[in-house]
């Protein structure tokens, strides 16, 4: 098998001279604009994947963002000690977090019962903005992490342009990893998602798509990418094929959108998938904009 899950990745001036009231002022502004800055930086943020089918809330640990570093929820190399503290610190009954959808707020999550024993995932309860939106491949996230700060927060189904758009390239991209007309014209559309990581109000897609094989019981190819730009002149910000043909478990290679967060505080939200591997485990996967590119800075085995 060949599954490759991403890998996890004083200026000098001259002025005139000022009085010193000027100086002061500049001073206090500077300060003021430093302490508020640091201010939207949570030290440690935990990162909680959410799910819900039928009336059963399903929570998994994603990461903890801890001094500018995106960390494993905990240790695996310490055995179960580690993943029991985890549970206790984070999974104790009646613990509640800020449910995420659309990167903002969404309402509340409260923790029934968490389990260390065979893994470290928890069952909760949820209270919701706008109910009914989680749901089977449509989840999302919770934090301990205060968000309400955030202007624009939404997540939504594509329009119709911004839909033919993304199959378009898609479609190219499937046609660069030599894939034949015939069979890309089979693409299937697993998800795609409108979201605004920046609060410009403008829609960034994430989609996921699948092209069978024409014997059904054979491996598909995927394909998930992050989509910039407007329809009629998308490009794609960043993209994982993944095409497995010997694998015998299904949907081995599948990355799907679990939502999008401002972990770090910069200002930009982080987009948050999971990606099913080896032994049916969801891997967890972060992407970061810094400077025009959606980078990996994050890959962790779902704790289960």
């Amino acid at each position: 098998m060949n599954l490759r899950i991403p890998r996890i990745m004083c200026q000098v001036y001259k002025s005139r001279r000022e009085p010193l009231n000027v100086k002061l002022i500049s001073l206090a502004f500077s300060v003021f604009f430093i302490v508020s800055a640091n201010a939207q930086t949570p030290k440690s943020v935990v990162v909680l994947d959410v799910q819900q089918n039928a009336n059963t809330i399903f929570v998994s640990p994603v990461l903890i963002y801890e001094n500018g570093n995106f960390n494993a929820p905990y240790s695996t190399l310490k055995g179960e000690t580690a993943r029991r503290r985890f549970v206790e610190k984070y999974f104790s009954s009646g613990k509640n977090y800020i449910l995420i959808f659309g990167g903002g707020n969404a309402g509340s999550l409260k923790i029934k019962e968490g389990y260390w024993q065979d893994g470290a995932y928890a069952y909760g309860e949820l209270t919701e903005n706008e109910p009914g939106r989680i749901r089977g491949q449509l989840h999302s996230l919770a934090t301990d992490y205060d968000t309400t700060a955030r202007g624009s927060a939404w997540r939504r189904s594509p329009t119709a342009d911004e839909r033919a758009g993304a199959i378009a390239l898609a479609k190219d991209e499937y046609t660069k990893h030599g894939l034949p007309a015939n069979a890309i014209e089979k693409i299937e559309v697993m998800n795609l998602t409108a979201i605004d990581v920046d609060g410009d109000n403008k829609a960034e897609l994430v989609g996921s798509f699948k092209v069978p094989q024409p014997n059904k019981d054979k491996p598909p190819h995927f394909l998930f990418l992050i989509i910039d730009g407007e329809p009629g002149n998308y490009h794609a910000a960043r993209e994982n094929y993944q095409f497995n043909p010997k694998q015998a478990e299904y949907p081995l290679g599948l990355e799907m959108l679990s939502d999008n967060l401002d972990i770090d505080g910069d200002g930009i939200n982080e987009i948050v998938t999971f990606f099913s591997g080896p032994g049916f485990k969801d891997f967890y996967l972060v992407y970061q904009l810094k400077n025009g590119t959606w980078g990996q800075v994050y890959s962790g085995a779902g704790m289960r």
